[in-house]
This record gives C-alpha cells, structure tokens and sequence, in this order.
C-alpha cells in the first residue's frame, strides 16, 4: 500500500513545481480533490548510485492502490556500475500477485509486447482466440489504406514473411518481387508448393471461373509448363513459340524447367488455326483439306489411328516405315464396309481371307461376288447378266485361260466381233 510523504491539493486549479534535482527517499503522490486517479512515482534507489537490478517505477492507479494498477518500470539489469542494459516495462498490475509484464522496450530498441523473446524489432506474443494484430483503414473512400511496408530489393531481403507456429513458411514477399506461397524460396514471380484452386464467381457471363495467359509479341509463347523432376521431363500447353496461333502439347527432356520446350519443333500434338489436327507434326494438313486430321511417324517410322475396346487392341489404320498403308483387324471378326449409313453393307472381308461383294457369307447361289483365296471365286445374279467382258481399241484376246502359267485357249474378237475361240493353241 502507499504512505503519502507529501500531497498537493490542486482543487483550486494551481501548479505544483519541483526544483531542478529535487530528490525523494520514496513515493511521490499527486491527487486533485475531485478524485479520478492517483499517480504514484517510486524510486528504489535515491541516491543515483547504480546497485544491481536497480528499478525506477511509475505506477497508474485508479483506486488509490496498488491492485488494479499499471506500471512502468526501467529496469536497470547486470553488474553493479558495469554495463547496464536498460528496459522499458510496462506491467499490468494486480492485486495480491506479481506484476503481469504487458510491454518492453529493451536496451536494444526491440518493442515486445505480450512476450519477452526479442526476435525482432517489434514483436507481438497473441492470445487463444484473438487476432495478434489488426490494422483498421480509415472509412473514407479513396483515403482508406492499409499496412505499407518497405524492405531491400534483393532476393534475400523479406517485405513479408508469414509462418505457422512450427515455422514452416505460408506466405513470403521478397525484395525482388517474387512471391512465396508455402515456401520461403520462390524462384518465380509466383511460386506455389501446393495445389492451387479457381473457384467461380458466379457470375452470369461466358464463363465462372478462368485462368487468363496473356503475350504482347506476335512470336512468343503463352502456356503452362509441367516438369517431373523424378523423371527429368517437361510438357507445355499452349501457343508454342514461332506458331503462336496454334495451340500444341509439347514435350521435352530436361532436368529442369526450360522455357525452349515452348518450340513448336517439341510438338507432339498440334491444332492450328483452321481447325486441322496434327500428330507428330507442326503443320497439319499439307495437302490442303478442308479438315484434316495428319499423323506423322518421321522417316522409315510407323504410324496408325489404333482402335481400342476396353484396353484390348481391335484394329489399326496405319503406315508402315516402308509407306504401305495397312487396315488391319486384330480380331477374329469381319472387316467390313458400309455406304450411306452403318446397315448397308457393301464389302466384306471374312476371317479366313474372303472377299466377299454383295454377300455377308460366301454362297455360289447368293447374289454377289465371292473371291476366296483358294481360287474357288464365283459370281452370281439372278435377273441380269453375271459377268461382262469388253476390250477397247485394237481387235485380240477379250478372255484368256491359263493352266499352269500356260495359255490353255482364249476367247478374242476379230473386226469387232468374237470370231475366234481357241480351246487349245498348242
């Protein structure tokens, strides 16, 4: 409790001054009549000689003691007249209990406020369930800014640094510009170590949510870049570099990211402006359809359109390094050909090799034509002729019959009739 020394009334509105090196052996109290505080100054040491852990001490009261006051005190902490560091505390006092230290501002110029631990110039220790720090703008518009801060221009300068209890980085600006999310490295503009995810706005327009890649330069490239570090590889989405009004997937082993796999000469898959579609190829569609789709397996390679079912491979259309063109069917099943529609079928070729016209199955009484490798052919129609032959220009052989690689006989025309029909020219 306090003991008055010496009280000033003020209630008559006066002044109360000290001389210059006035000096008290105690507390000094100054109280107006009219109450609403009690200011107490307490000075441990009055002869100014240093002792250790020396303490000067101003105590706030509303109540005339010391519970449920406030205190500042300079600590002078170390050996007796050697080195002393002075701090600046401020205490929230309470009664019965030791002083609750509220704020320091050490010998060093930290400010630490809640904690005691100088990890930096101003360091803020928060409470469960409260903000540690909140800045409130001001209200008017146009005039209400928020936290500005500045920091150095290099890369091992930080604007900001956010980390979670443990220390692991959140969020980070550096002095050069880049920004950290989940990482206090950033090696690009923006450099993420997570998954990153564009919501939509719920808006009423083309589209909620997008992704928007801009380039100011007729040749340069815009895109997303992808590198599997395990692997070494990089793919690219986009406009590739040189042929920027296509888009293409490109690939390119590298060990780290490259911005040439961008080149339209790592291309795999290419769509370009007219809407033709390019594999293995930059330049879809030379021959000048109107749509096209160009598969380019590079030379004495093989390429083909392969049709899958369910992981199984069915067929193929494709091109041989040697340029024979392929249609192959993988199955036990018919190759067949259809006009005007899927139910009409016009050409089949069966499992074991026959080509059938006309006919799902071979029947030499079926309308149709049936070529079958063993040389067993046939042809049949059952209300107009089977089989015409014609030769043009010169008279000579219209039908010739071979045994054995030998001429057998012949059937030919003479002065533009059949005149002539040799069974046996030997």
């Amino acid at each position: 409790s306090f003991v008055n020394a010496l009280t000033l009334d003020m209630s008559n509105a006066g002044a109360a001054t000290f001389n210059a090196g006035a000096t008290f052996g105690g507390n000094v109290v100054a109280e107006a009549s009219n109450a609403g505080g009690t200011i107490s100054l307490e000075i441990s040491n009055s002869n100014g000689v240093a002792t250790a852990n020396n303490k000067a001490a101003l105590f706030l009261s509303a109540t005339g003691s010391e519970g449920s006051a406030a205190r500042i005190e300079s600590d002078f902490t170390g050996t007796a007249n050697v080195n002393h560091a002075q701090d600046l505390v401020f205490y929230r006092v309470n009664l019965g209990s030791q002083p609750d230290e509220g704020m320091r501002l050490d010998s060093s110029g930290n400010l630490l406020v809640n904690g005691t631990n100088a990890t930096g110039k101003l360091v803020v220790d928060g409470d469960a369930n409260a903000y540690t720090a909140r800045f409130n703008s001001s209200t008017t518009t146009g005039q209400a800014f928020g936290a500005r801060v500045r920091a150095g221009t290099n890369s091992s300068d930080f604007a900001v640094l956010v980390e979670n209890t443990s220390a692991s980085p959140l969020f980070c600006v550096r002095g050069d510009g880049n920004v950290g999310i989940s990482n206090s490295s950033p090696a690009y503009t923006l450099d993420v170590d997570s998954t990153i995810h564009i919501g939509n706005d719920g808006g009423s327009g083309f589209t909620q949510s997008r992704l928007i890649l801009d380039c100011n330069h007729a040749g340069r490239a815009a895109g997303i870049f992808s590198h599997n570090q395990v692997n070494d590889t990089e793919w690219f989405f986009g406009n590739p570099y040189d042929t920027p009004d296509q888009f293409a997937i490109n690939r390119l082993a590298t060990a780290s990211h490259s911005d040439s796999t961008a080149n339209k000469i790592y291309s795999l898959v290419t769509v370009n402006s007219s809407g033709n579609v390019g594999i293995g190829t930059s330049s879809p569609n030379v021959h000048g359809w109107t749509k096209a789709l160009s598969i380019d397996g590079g030379t004495s390679n093989s390429s083909a359109v392969e049709l899958n079912q369910n992981g199984t491979k069915v067929g193929a259309l494709s091109l041989q390094g040697d340029q024979r063109v392929q249609m192959v069917n993988h199955t036990a099943n018919a190759l067949t050909f259809h006009t005007n529609g899927i139910v009409n079928e016009r050409v089949r070729i069966d499992s074991s090799g026959k080509l059938l016209v006309g006919q799902t199955s071979n029947s030499e009484t079926g309308t149709g034509i049936g070529l079958v490798p063993d040389g067993t052919s046939h042809m049949y129609s059952d209300s107009t002729d089977t089989l015409m032959l014609g030769r043009g220009g010169s008279d000579g052989d219209i039908l010739s019959f071979n045994k054995s690689g030998t001429t057998v006989g012949s059937i030919a025309s003479r002065a533009g009739v059949v005149t002539t029909i040799v069974l046996n020219p030997a």
